[in-house]
């Protein structure tokens, strides 16, 4: 087990690719110039450029615009970027701002400047030269943070609710050590808006965000560090030691039916029906599905005395406020037996009136203790064993989503037999939950674990994910998390 104390700290930040440089200018022996730079168009939908130090260039080779891009929105883009320490970025003589348009549907150059140092990049914009978004998917945006997302996010789950997406989202600012515990929401995905809902302050760190009988579902989630907004502070208890490790203090979970205004699902019920580990102990980051007109939350985390466990539960509800927990038998050549399921980060999904398992870990992240099977069940109750291994191989973090007729998995981690984990930039398809081949997907496409999908009318919206090797025992929350928060649209077909 892992101490909670070393891996809710901190917080996942967006690391920024640093280039090293090796010519020098005449005048001085330090070297200046671009760090990164980022074209951001008018709404928000931006592109990353590619910088080569060597020739002073910077072409969105990898991050092409879609062919269908009109001129006239790159003839008032701006762009966001870093420099060396101490250096400047200009434009026709006059410093960059980020509000600075710039006219990129020729080449434009830039200049950095620090001092009498300076240096100067060619940049280039380029567009898909045809549009094969049917087959390999579209890039709409590389962040969206510069389109309405809040700036600080560190977690976010997304669902899509009355034809808006809806993003439960939580932010830290380790300055003033405040976190944030927020709800936004966006029609086209791309550009978001806070809503200002009532209580101001839900949810927490991987709660769960679903849609069920006309209603969104927030489910529980830790808040493990920063003060909130309403000057509540993390939740904290001192283990049998004297040190102070965070916990769950209660479970949480709140309804709205219009992404505004939400109710409380905990008050006046009983705490006996909550969906607990036990009588004491509250868990966090659950895979959730709705199946047979029942919400079902399985497996996901908890904390016992300051440290990160995997659990097994299954739980099921009509009404997302009272649970029911759900005792699971294996069916073996018409014999049932109890049985324990991988325990976190499973694909958990529904086909065809079955409910579904695809890989996941117990206890602790290693070779012996991840899965590579597929259980299905009918009911819930008894399950069956449908594939041993995949052609995906021992998989957690994966995002199963269908449109009735076909499955598509996107992101997760693997793990060999040496140990050696490996993120997925592959997207699978299957027709039966079984048989798993591997679909064409375009190659600016970055690997992740735990990507966020929601399905609007047979396309996949994948948000995000994190795009950092899980570095702790059980998956939770790390320090060093390095979040994607692009959007990319894939057709299930």
């Amino acid at each position: 087990m892992k101490r909670l104390s070393n891996f809710f700290v901190a917080l996942a930040l967006i690391s920024l690719p640093i280039a090293i440089f090796s010519c020098k200018d005449e005048k001085d022996d330090e070297t200046i110039g671009l760090t990164s730079l980022k074209l951001v168009l008018s709404g928000g939908k931006s592109y990353d450029f590619v910088l080569n130090q060597t020739a002073n260039t910077a072409v969105n080779s990898q991050d092409s615009l879609p062919s269908n891009t009109p001129d006239a929105l790159l003839q008032t883009a701006t762009v966001q970027y870093t420099t060396t320490l101490g250096a400047e970025l200009y434009y026709s003589g006059a410093k960059v701002e980020t509000t600075t348009e710039i006219d990129f549907t020729g080449a434009v150059t830039l200049e950095v400047k620090k001092g009498s140092v300076n240096r100067t990049y060619t940049v280039s914009v380029v567009k898909a030269t045809q549009d094969k978004s049917a087959t390999e998917g579209e890039k709409l945006t590389s962040d969206v943070r510069l389109s309405g997302f809040p700036q600080k996010a560190i977690r976010y789950e997304v669902v899509y609710f009355n034809d808006k997406f809806y993003a439960a989202v939580v932010s830290y600012d380790a300055t003033d050590d405040k976190s944030f515990y927020e709800i936004y929401s966006s029609v086209d995905g791309t550009q978001w808006t806070k809503v200002n809902t009532t209580p101001n302050s839900i949810g927490g760190v991987e709660s769960r965000l679903v849609v069920f009988k006309d209603r969104l579902h927030l489910l529980s989630g830790g808040r493990f560090w920063g003060t909130d907004e309403n000057g509540v502070p993390a939740e904290a208890v001192a283990d049998w030691s004297g040190a102070i490790v965070p916990r769950i203090a209660a479970y949480r979970a709140w309804s709205s039916a219009d992404g505004v205004s939400w109710e409380s699902d905990t008050t006046g019920v009983d705490p006996a029906k909550f969906p607990r580990l036990t009588t004491t102990m509250n868990g966090f980051a659950y895979n959730t599905v709705v199946f047979k007109d029942q919400l079902w939350i399985y497996a996901g985390q908890a904390i016992s005395y300051g440290q990160s466990q995997t659990t097994t539960h299954l739980f099921s509800s009509t009404d997302g406020k009272e649970w029911t927990n759900i005792i699971t038998q294996l069916s073996i050549e018409g014999l049932t037996i109890p049985t324990l399921f991988p325990s976190s980060k499973a694909a958990f999904f529904v086909f065809k009136d079955k409910l579904y398992m695809l890989g996941g870990h117990s206890n602790f992240i290693g070779y012996d203790n991840v899965s590579s099977k597929v259980y299905s069940s009918e009911d819930g109750l008894v399950w069956t064993v449908e594939s041993v291994e995949t052609a995906i191989g021992k998989i957690y973090g994966a995002s199963v989503v269908t449109d009735g007729d076909v499955l598509y998995l996107f992101g997760g981690e693997t793990i060999d037999s040496e140990g050696t984990k490996t993120l997925s930039n592959k997207v699978y398809r299957s027709t039966n939950a079984i048989d798993w081949e591997e679909v064409s997907i375009a190659s600016a496409y970055e690997a992740r674990r735990n990507p966020s999908v929601a399905v609007v009318n047979n396309t996949a919206w994948v948000f995000g994910g994190i795009k950092s090797i899980t570095s702790g025992n059980y998956g939770a929350p790390e320090k060093n998390d390095e979040l994607l928060f692009d959007v990319w649209t894939k057709k299930i077909q």
